[in-house]
């Protein structure tokens, strides 16, 4: 029998049916008789996606006329909300409207996502361009800011994280990941310009208190009335305890009249402290909380009985206050005694040397010299990368020994002040140096000589000594746990 095609009209699609459907489609598809039809929608021409290039290039053209326009009348509407009532008033107020009405448009209405975006990069751009003094002003503006819905606190991570809060954009900004991380530069960049100005006039009021002060630490423990200025380090809590791992560091003019310790009071009417024990001595003079000089740690055999703040009875916050204050009255005179220590020692060795260290380091000639690292030194582990400790007020004795022929020099390690011991104990002995960069000599020391060497070549060079150590900086600060019974805030 003949296989008949059956009738599909020419352009009809064969309908399959039988038993079998899926031979009758093979056989379909070999004999052509299997038809499909194909619908798919006209994609646009090439016409069009050159007609959408130049559209874009146009708007990338008014991205920076958006941010710079938005930008400014931000800056100005912020500067103008400040002004004297009466000074609003004086200013047409239609102008005013004008100018909100324009921005609410851009920022919220304006169909172009691109233009949205720019409007939105200008209003940060111009927040975070405001000369903010203070991680409290800064703070208030961030308030601001998520008031008027420019920006939403998030419960997780958030698009970025400021003075420990996380926000988030708002939605109507249309940002994407790119745009995100652009703003989010502009909120790290004004944080870091807050605490480059606040050091800086840490700095100055610090050199300020001390002008102020006309009586020495020890003549202070010895009960001689007048204002002392003490530095108070930053110092880390136990492992384990909660919050930021370290307490807050600074500088106070304190004054005593032999007995009873308060914090000063300065002719300019500015307050006797720096750094971020500040909040807590303004607090502590305005409440008139004092310290009895008789509970201080002095130094003396007795300061075993004086490692904690007496218990007092005072009314409300002053309790707590006093235990803050006492705090940091005897951080900063064991820092000071320290101090007074590390001067003591240093001098003894001074009385020891034979030559300087641009003899030692620089000329290679023979001899004892008080070797100093200027700054704080960076730990590394066995595999040589930082482990993130710093080891401050490095210096020792150090002298080098020249064989009658020249041919061997020996380096030794001749004193070692008591904070150093045991940093520095895999270097007690006598090494030989095999060149005159140190080779030979165990680490630390080797890496030690050689920094202390390349800091008093640019020193030469430069004709000046830096002061690397920063004493309100608590990144740069190495010191023993705080006692567990200190309060967090002190």
């Amino acid at each position: 029998m003949g296989k008949k095609n059956g009738g599909n009209g020419g352009n009809k699609p064969q309908e399959l049916s039988g038993p079998n459907p899926l031979a009758q489609l093979a056989t379909a598809a070999e004999n052509g008789s299997l038809k499909f039809e194909l619908r798919l929608p006209e994609l646009p021409g090439g016409e069009g996606l050159e007609a959408a290039r130049a559209r874009a290039a146009e708007i990338t053209k008014q991205v920076p006329t958006v941010i710079q326009w938005v930008a400014r009348v931000v800056a100005f509407l912020i500067g103008f909300f400040k002004e004297a009532r009466e000074v609003q008033e004086a200013f047409p107020a239609e102008k005013v409207r004008e100018a909100q009405d324009e921005l609410r448009r851009l920022l919220r209405e304006n169909k172009v996502p691109a233009l949205r975006r720019a409007a939105w990069f200008g209003l940060f751009k111009a927040n975070c361009g405001q000369n903010i003094l203070s991680q409290e002003d800064a703070g208030e503006m961030m308030r601001e800011l998520v008031k008027k819905d420019y920006l939403l606190l998030s419960s997780g991570i958030g698009d970025f994280v400021f003075l420990g809060v996380a926000y988030s954009f708002s939605r109507d900004s249309l940002f994407e990941e790119p745009d995100k991380r652009e703003a989010a530069v502009l909120f790290e960049q004004l944080l870091r310009g807050i605490e480059e100005r606040v050091k800086a006039g840490w700095a100055a009021r610090t050199q300020y208190l001390m002008t102020l002060a006309t009586v020495t630490l020890l003549e202070f423990l010895a009960g001689k009335p007048g204002p002392c200025f003490l530095k108070v380090p930053a110092q880390p809590k136990n492992p384990g305890a909660s919050g930021n791992p370290w307490r807050p560091g600074g500088t106070m003019l304190v004054v005593s009249d032999g007995q009873k310790i308060v914090p000063a009071v300065c002719p300019d009417g500015g307050y006797p402290v720096t750094g971020r024990i500040s909040k807590t001595v303004v607090e502590t003079a305005q409440l008139g909380v004092h310290v009895l000089l008789y509970s201080l740690p002095n130094g003396d055999e007795h300061d075993g009985d004086r490692q904690y703040p007496p218990r007092v009875n005072l009314p409300g916050d002053m309790n707590q206050h006093f235990v803050w204050f006492w705090w940091l009255l005897s951080r900063g005179i064991q820092a000071g005694l320290a101090e007074e220590r590390l001067k003591k020692d240093k001098q003894a060795f001074q009385d020891r040397t034979t030559i300087t260290e641009e003899d030692f380091f620089l000329d290679g000639e023979p001899g004892m010299c008080l070797a100093t690292y200027q700054g704080s030194w960076k730990k590394r582990g066995p595999d040589g990368e930082p482990t993130g400790e710093g080891v401050p007020n490095i210096f020792f004795l150090v002298e080098r020994r020249v064989s009658e022929d020249g041919q061997k020099v020996e380096i030794e390690l001749t004193g070692i002040p008591d904070h150093l011991k045991k940093f520095l104990s895999p270097c007690v002995g006598t090494f030989e140096a095999k060149d005159d960069h140190f080779s030979g000599l165990p680490q630390p020391l080797r890496a030690i000589l050689q920094a202390i060497f390349g800091q008093i070549s640019r020193r030469t060079e430069a004709g000046e000594i830096v002061d690397l150590q920063d004493p309100t900086d608590e990144e740069q600060t190495e010191a023993e746990p705080a006692p567990e019974r200190e309060p967090a805030r002190a």
